[in-house]
């Protein structure tokens, strides 16, 4: 049934499915006037340019129809999406659109299963330039969501199941556990204090109750901040977790393990106090480094390096007293050509009236030579026991987080792998699909110089899809072997998209899409124009790659890939946008979106001068009058 409305052309089609079609077909009407550009797209057919539907015959358009197995809605510039296949609508991606399209917000799987939605929308007004992305309900996921579990009280802590076989992220659960945590590490500086106000008393005024009432409490609270820091692992190990909550987790291992060193301190002093020549008890420790991370040579740290004297609970010590870093290994760097040992400037501070000592100005002379280095705190301390005798106490934190000290940047890309590996596996063979995952999405935001608090970027599901597949073979463990060869391919990557120029603001603006197959963008340039492209990461190569839609004299279509070169895009006069605009015949590039919070990706068209314009190299006009504009001898 066809008709026109007063306000522009309307199209309700009642199709008689059983006797036309082997499955039925649902045909997404146009949002705007001209049909045309919608049936100009077919595979099959061809519509005369400026032909409106509605002087056909309709038996010739349903057959039309029933020649094309692709489900078409069509808005303006024209896109024929997906085939009619179920398990292809769970695809990676979800919509493709145009930057003045409107929607009925249904995605094409939800619009196929309620034909009862398939009606004419009214067009609305083009967004701003910033092309704000069309908003979609995300495709239900295959995998059901476990069910939310409630906070406990904070002496019982909330007991965390890993994922099991699945990519989908539980944040529900993983918020729930953390808030949990958090309470937990709250009551426990609580009961620390409490601690340390009895222990101070039980000197003056021992009873064998109060004694057996504090062992009692400081073995119950150990109990707890292990069993938090437990959890804690457990969560990092077996869920994805966001930027924040990644955060959140090391936040509160640093603070439980400072909470247990101070807890060891009160229990080794209370053991003591049964003795007449007790020394009182003391702790050095790192509360705060910028490690692990890559430094350059002679270069000042970005953060300060925090150590704290911790005492017990009858020690009011602040001792005057030097704190010294140095190097734990035997590495060694090259200094003038020769082998030197690696040292640290500005290694040693004075303990202050709170006991805190800052590093802010430490430096590492000479460069390690792509392999990790971890220091260590010291300090030596003169004490009285109860009987007034004097003992000396050598105090020592624990090791550092690694550091690599880089000569120069073109050595970020290694010593960024090699931070990472020894971080997550941490002299273990193997580890844990989702601590990989932590572990990278952390490094890759902080190596693409995006905000922790808040990515404009962050690796997504679909993202980790890709990986977990394409470099894991979707093995729940992962191996040293299998991180290095992973590495050789993401790590130059990263590397560019850090340090080329332009290249970040191409990625974490859509331009780039990045972890899409061969075999996942091919469906989708198949019924593009001719000159759309995408830019993705090449699956066997460190670099990028180009694929696009491209005819031949015969008029016939296929998809295309480009493998971009090294010196196609490098140089301090070249960049990606410059490359890609000495290729004229490329017109449209199709950007990437991402839904915050559901994850869900949508391609949209743009053309691609407006859309690279501001990171073409500016070109100086060298004409100027009484001079030619080019040298021509014949």
């Amino acid at each position: 049934r066809r008709e026109r409305s007063r306000q522009g052309v309307s199209l309700k089609w009642t199709l008689p499915s059983v006797q036309l079609f082997e499955q039925p077909t649902f045909i997404a009407t146009p949002h705007n006037r001209n049909f045309a550009n919608s049936m100009s797209t077919a595979p099959k057919r061809k519509i005369e340019e400026g032909w409106d539907g509605f002087g056909a015959d309709p038996n010739e358009t349903m057959q039309w129809l029933h020649s094309s197995t692709d489900v078409i809605e069509e808005p303006g510039n024209g896109l024929v999406f997906d085939e009619y296949n179920p398990a292809f609508m769970e695809s990676v991606i979800n919509e493709i659109v145009d930057p003045d399209w409107g929607t009925s917000g249904l995605s094409l799987s939800e619009q196929m299963n309620n034909p009862q939605m398939l009606v004419p929308q009214t067009p609305i007004s083009q967004p701003t330039p910033q092309m704000q992305t069309p908003q979609f309900r995300q495709l239900q996921p295959q995998t059901p969501q476990p069910t939310p579990q409630q906070p406990q009280t904070p002496s019982q802590p909330q007991q965390f199941v890993p994922q099991q076989n699945t990519l989908a992220p539980n944040l529900m659960v993983a918020r729930n556990v953390l808030s949990t945590i958090e309470e937990v590490a709250r009551s426990t500086n609580a009961k620390l204090h409490e601690i340390a106000q009895h222990q101070k008393q039980i000197v003056d005024r021992p009873t064998a109750d109060l004694y057996s009432y504090l062992s009692k409490t400081q073995k119950q609270l150990e109990a707890e901040i292990t069993n938090g820091y437990n959890q804690l692992q457990q969560m990092l190990d077996g869920t994805y977790l966001d930027c924040n909550e990644m955060t959140t987790v090391l936040a509160l291992q640093k603070q439980q393990s400072l909470q247990k060193k101070q807890l060891e301190l009160y229990i080794e002093e209370l053991e003591g106090l049964l003795k007449d020549n007790s020394v009182p008890r003391l702790a050095l420790v790192l509360v705060g480094q910028p490690f692990p991370n890559s430094v350059k040579q002679n270069a000042k740290i970005d953060e300060p390096v925090i150590v704290q004297l911790l005492t017990g609970a009858k020690s009011n010590i602040k001792p005057n007293c030097v704190i010294k870093a140095e190097i734990i290994s035997g590495a060694s760097g090259k200094k003038s050509g020769r082998n030197a040992p690696i040292k640290i400037e500005n290694a040693e501070k004075q303990l202050n009236d709170q006991g805190v000592a800052t590093f802010n100005d430490m430096k590492f002379p000479i460069g390690t030579r792509l392999k990790s280095i971890r220091f260590k705190c010291t300090t030596h301390i003169k004490l009285p026991d109860r009987s007034g005798q004097m003992h000396s106490i050598e105090l020592e934190t624990l090791a550092s987080n690694s550091i690599v000290v880089k000569t120069n940047e073109n050595q970020w890309g290694e010593a960024e792998g090699i931070l990472l590996k020894k971080t997550i596996f941490d002299g273990r063979s193997e580890i844990p699909w989702h601590r990989f995952a932590n572990w990278l999405q952390r490094r890759y935001v902080l190596g693409t110089r995006q905000n922790l608090q808040s990515p404009t970027r962050p690796l997504n599901v679909h993202d980790f899809r890709y990986i977990h597949r394409t470099k894991f073979d979707s093995k729940p463990l992962i191996t040293q072997a299998q991180f290095d060869k992973f590495w050789e391919w993401f790590g130059p990557l990263l590397h560019k998209i850090r340090h080329q120029r332009y290249m970040a603001q191409l990625w974490t603006k859509g331009y780039i899409s990045g972890f899409l197959s061969r075999e996942e963008v091919d469906p989708v340039l198949r019924n593009e124009k001719i000159g759309t492209f995408i830019i993705r990461f090449s699956e066997n190569r460190d670099t990028f790659a180009i694929s696009y839609q491209a005819g031949d004299d015969s008029g016939l279509t296929r998809v295309k890939h480009y493998l971009i070169k090294s010196d196609d895009t490098h140089g301090a006069k070249k960049n990606m946008a410059d490359f890609l605009r000495e290729f004229r015949d490329l017109t449209i590039l199709l950007q990437l979106f991402t839904e915050k919070g559901t994850d869900r990706r949508i391609l949209c068209r743009c053309q691609k001068d407006e859309a690279l314009s501001e990171f073409y190299s500016k070109k100086t006009d060298a004409s100027c009058d009484g001079y030619d504009d080019d040298i021509d001898v014949q």
